[in-house]
């Protein structure tokens, strides 16, 4: 049965199948989509994100990143909610958000794990449920043909700190940088989101 008014979001029509019956034929006056409460995004399949926060170590006169990457081939929109760095020890220093669609290269240890617990078997050794993006982390003298679109401040000596940006949202075979922008300097980043299916025509320019 479809969902009135709802026939080509599938992923809404989910929602309100789930969460209030299978049997619905119209959506619920003043019930507020896109407004909902962050555990039922599950019911929309989405996967909400987190990097692991990462130390990326100082290499002479290349400045120090987080790259974060959708793979060509992906069929998710992929987006960047929450941006964080951590300097080492030096205060105040500019850090750059940039977009592009050229891969690093240096991938390490860090994911995308899913931080709603329920995508993942609680049965299992370890809860690895992760969203399909790449993560490269590293160290270059310059970034190509990047366009930086974000820059703000890490203002206090080793503290964890929100970067005030804007949402991003990447398409498949692009990517979000975030690096350091003074050279020689380590720092820590981390990145968080959520992620879901697109519909094809989500994908097409």
């Amino acid at each position: 049965m479809g969902l009135v008014g709802f026939e080509s979001a599938p992923r809404y029509r989910e929602l309100l199948y789930k969460l209030i019956s299978e049997d619905l034929e119209f959506p619920p006056a003043g019930f507020i989509l896109e407004s909902d409460r962050p555990e039922w995004s599950f019911l929309k399949d989405e996967i909400r994100w987190s990097v692991q926060p990462t130390l990326v170590a100082a290499v002479a006169a290349q400045f120090s990143f987080m790259h974060l990457r959708s793979p060509l081939t992906s069929t998710r929109v992929v987006v960047i909610t929450d941006y964080w760095a951590k300097d080492s020890g030096v205060g105040v220093r500019d850090v750059r958000g940039a977009i592009g669609n050229t891969p690093r290269g240096v991938t390490g240890a860090a994911f995308a794990a899913a931080v709603d617990l329920r995508w993942n078997t609680p049965t299992t050794a370890t809860l690895v449920a992760r969203e399909p993006v790449i993560v490269e982390t590293g160290a270059t003298a310059a970034f190509g043909t990047d366009t930086e679109v974000y820059e703000g401040k890490t203002r206090l000596v080793n503290v964890w700190e929100r970067l005030p940006f804007p949402v991003t949202i990447l398409a498949p075979g692009t990517a979000f940088n975030l690096s350091n922008n003074t050279l020689n300097e380590a720092m820590s980043f981390w990145m968080a989101g959520y992620a879901r299916a697109a519909r094809p025509e989500e994908l097409v320019p």
